[in-house]
């Protein structure tokens, strides 16, 4: 059996990319797996598409029934339609089975979009993957959305008893960051906490992710309500800033306890994590999913702060954190409040998150699921 692994692998580190080099690593030591790189966005762009067809083409005379077609979904038009469909139609003559890795939060959005031609076409590809893989309950329920609204349950091969066949594959922490996790780390971390707070955010910069409300209720809280704290800001700039970010921005450069320290990655990330009192993601990002930027926190033993979007709720609930319903400057401020008042509730909150992380998002347990799946699918 061979499993051709469908994505883009070149290009910045961004979830997708990095779910893929996961999946990679982790099917290529059981499985042939074969790279199906699609295009990257560049000036190379219709070369490297006219490279990924041909291959296209040379699977068709290799690919078999047994073999499977695991494909990082694109959720915008231009890109399906270039790199998905192509994969479909390959898959489908050659009569393989279909995976498809799910991993932004936006699939009905992406289907809503589009017009009633593309949906045929849409639900003829999607009625013939035979399992999804998610990263939880939120982005099953929406599959199963766009399903019903495209009319292909009953005839699509991921559906069995009105039930869908999926699988979760949750994300996980760096192996390398367990070089800063020792027996004893979690109690100092608990013993530090309350004697001098330092608050994170870590994202991209862009108003989506809540950096303004962030900014603002980080300086209220200590210009108007006296408490003292060290905030730092990790991430850089993607696209362009809006004015009213550009405003909070400026406004944050000038205050001496707001620290920016652009992207930080690798070493500077563990350090700053393991620093971390609090971090705080209040993203309102209309693809959030599953940030491991809060995995990796929680692994750190911060008391993370979110909302309730894509699968943040399951990642949090059951005392494990902290969800907004809605993301606004007074409510961020709020419960920041409440958080470092309250240091008991806290920190059995912080001792909640750390265990679940560990047992949860661990990459060996991560791998081990990926080839369940694989071994679940072939049966």
């Amino acid at each position: 059996m061979t499993i051709y692994l469908c994505g883009v692998f070149d290009g910045p580190l961004t979830g997708q990319l990095q779910t893929l080099i996961a999946v990679k690593n982790g099917l290529k030591k059981t499985y042939d797996v074969k790279e199906i790189n699609y295009p990257a966005s560049s000036i190379f762009f219709i070369f490297d598409w006219i490279s990924f067809t041909l291959k296209n083409l040379f699977t068709l005379k290799s690919g078999g029934k047994n073999d499977i077609f695991y494909i990082l979904l694109n959720r915008s038009r231009l890109s399906f339609w270039i790199r998905d469909l192509p994969i479909f139609i390959t898959a489908f003559f050659c009569k393989s089975k279909i995976i498809c890795h799910l991993v932004g939060s936006d699939l009905e959005e992406f289907v809503k979009g589009t017009n009633a031609l593309e949906k045929f076409i849409i639900g003829k590809c999607f009625a013939n993957i035979n399992t999804w893989v998610l990263l939880g309950n939120s982005m099953r329920s929406q599959v199963i959305n766009v399903y019903d609204q495209l009319e292909i349950k009953n005839a699509s091969k991921c559906f069995h008893n009105k039930k869908l066949r999926s699988f979760f594959l949750k994300g996980f922490y760096p192996k390398e960051c367990m070089a800063y996790l020792d027996k004893s780390y979690i109690k100092r971390k608990l013993s530090n906490y309350g004697s001098n707070f330092k608050i994170t955010f870590m994202s991209n910069l862009m108003e989506d992710k809540g950096i303004v409300e962030f900014i603002e209720s980080m300086i209220q809280l200590y210009e108007e309500y006296n408490i003292k704290i060290e905030v730092c800001i990790a991430g850089g700039i993607v696209e362009q800033s809006s004015r009213r970010l550009k405003k909070a921005l400026k406004k944050a450069e000038s205050k001496k306890f707001i620290n920016f320290l652009g992207i930080v990655t690798k070493e500077d990330k563990w350090n700053l994590l393991s620093d971390t009192d609090i971090f705080i993601l209040p993203t309102y990002y209309k693809t959030e999913a599953l940030p491991l930027s809060l995995v990796e926190a929680m692994r750190f033993g911060c008391l993370c702060i979110s909302s309730n979007i894509g699968e943040i709720f399951d990642l949090l609930k059951d005392n494990r954190g902290i969800l907004l319903e809605k993301v606004t400057t007074k409510n961020l401020l709020d419960v920041v409040r409440t958080a470092i008042e309250d240091l008991e509730k806290s920190k059995l909150k912080i001792v909640n998150s750390f265990n679940y992380a560990e047992h949860e998002f661990s990459y060996d347990n991560y791998q081990k699921n990926l080839i369940d799946i694989i071994r679940g699918h072939s049966n």
